[in-house]
């Protein structure tokens, strides 16, 4: 974080030195991955939508019933979140994150061959995922 005046100051509140900035720069990139990894794992999500609705025969007030699984994971993630980063690590939660965000899209990509019952768990999960890889 940087104060007004340009200088860094780390979480603890002191300013930081030079020998901190390799690690300052680490940071900045391994948070600009998580997010563009998490936009992307949405927006493949979001680009199917139509898709889904056609080949499951969802009528639009079933898509939104549908898609309300997801906000639910989105919901329950974020505390849980918090759990999980005082357990473990930042770093520990966001990789743990992005990985059960992979298997729910297989999760959907499944069920949108082999039923709704699926896509809802998959939309859950991955709502979960989501949220708590970017939470923390």
């Amino acid at each position: 974080m940087a104060t007004f005046d340009g200088t860094a100051v780390g979480e603890t509140g002191q300013a930081s030195t030079q020998a901190d900035a390799p690690q300052v720069a680490r940071a900045r990139r391994a948070t600009a991955v998580a997010f563009v990894g998490s936009g992307a794992a949405f927006a493949g999500w979001v680009s199917r939508i139509p898709q889904v609705r056609s080949e499951l025969g969802l009528s639009a007030a079933d898509l939104g019933l549908v898609l309300l699984a997801l906000a639910v994971g989105s919901l329950l993630a974020l505390p849980a979140a918090a759990v999980l980063i005082r357990r473990s690590s930042t770093r520990s939660v966001v990789a743990g994150m992005a990985v059960l965000t992979a298997a729910a899209l297989v999760a959907i990509g499944v069920g949108y061959h082999a039923g709704v019952a699926l896509v809802v768990v998959g939309l859950f999960v991955f709502g979960f995922g989501l949220a708590a890889w970017g939470s923390p």
